[in-house]
């Protein structure tokens, strides 16, 4: 009986034991009839719909009694539940001149805005999963330090995941696609001139969202690395400032913290994801060695300083 549920919203269905994904697949039944995928992790079932659930629509899935677990005992009752999918609805911090806490507003009924986080030192960063159920962000104390925390859109919990120490600033929370790790950036912070924090230099972590396991930093530890975020397969992907590169952590495939490829990339930016996780596309800057005389961008150019110009790769 959910209501404002996110159009790309995932159905997750949790059992008491693990169950066979295709048995489920045919005992399931989902109204109006969506296309999509059945996922089993553990105790729960995924069902991902191939097109995003349409705006207003009542959802009802139905699980048919026969469904049978992994070791072949079958579901003795059915169930069923239903939803309403949920208008468009735009995340914002505000207000922008001072200390900001995360609103939300739907952009086709021009409603009032909810105030969905009331800290006592404003919020410094945010981000949405990929499913656009949860938020995860960072929210400033009183110490000056900061918590790692998520809001859920569809119950309205708010829980914490990572209390950071006040001498370092945690911000960029990514979450993976799953749910299950969150990625951030983590930043130490010095006394400078007339006792001012400044950065001292920066480090992507990564810690499970159950926060049953102590955060892990990624990469070697003398590198300076930044911007972290997922490819839709579950990718981990951050920039590493020291090698000046692309780098891409598979922490599903075999909980290593080192990375399995480098793109290199001389502008810190790490790039966008095609929604299949098959292509990644980024920026780059190219100093060609032999360039000619008449190339159209030396137009303006000061003698002697380097010719470059921007390719996408």
């Amino acid at each position: 009986n959910a209501t404002e549920v996110p159009s790309t919203a995932p159905v997750r269905i949790l059992f008491n034991r693990p169950m066979d994904s295709q048995s489920v697949q045919s005992h399931l039944q989902i109204q109006p009839e969506s296309l999509g995928e059945v996922i089993r992790q553990g105790n729960q079932i995924f069902f991902s719909p191939q097109e995003p659930w349409q705006f207003g629509e009542m959802v009802t899935i139905t699980l048919r009694a026969g469904a049978r677990s992994d070791r072949f005992l079958p579901l003795l009752f059915g169930e069923k539940w239903s939803f309403q999918v949920g208008e468009p609805r735009v995340v914002y911090l505000w207000p922008a001149s001072e200390q900001a806490d995360l609103y939300i507003r739907s952009i086709t009924d021009g409603g009032e805005p909810q105030h969905l986080t009331k800290t006592t030192a404003g919020v410094l960063d945010y981000n949405l999963s990929a499913d656009g159920i949860q938020i995860v962000y960072a929210a400033v104390r009183d110490d000056r330090g900061n918590d790692l925390r998520l809001y859920d859109l569809l119950s309205g919990k708010d829980r914490l995941i990572l209390e950071c120490e006040p001498e370092v600033r945690c911000k960029a929370p990514s979450l993976s696609p799953d749910g299950i790790w969150l990625a951030y950036e983590r930043e130490s912070l010095s006394a400078g001139v007339g006792g001012v924090a400044v950065t001292a230099r920066s480090r992507v972590w990564v810690v499970p969202v159950n926060g049953e396991v102590e955060p892990t930093p990624m990469g070697p530890e003398e590198h300076i690395t930044g911007n972290p975020g997922w490819s839709p397969t579950g990718w981990l992907t951050y920039y590493d400032t020291s090698l000046q590169a692309i780098a891409l952590v598979d922490l599903a495939e075999n909980q290593q913290t080192s990375p399995f490829n480098y793109l290199p990339s001389s502008l810190g930016v790490a790039g966008a994801w095609s929604p299949d996780g098959h292509y990644m596309v980024y920026p780059e800057i190219v100093f060609p060695e032999d360039a000619p005389d008449d190339f159209e961008y030396t137009v303006g150019r000061v003698e002697g300083e380097p010719l470059f110009y921007s390719h996408l790769y």
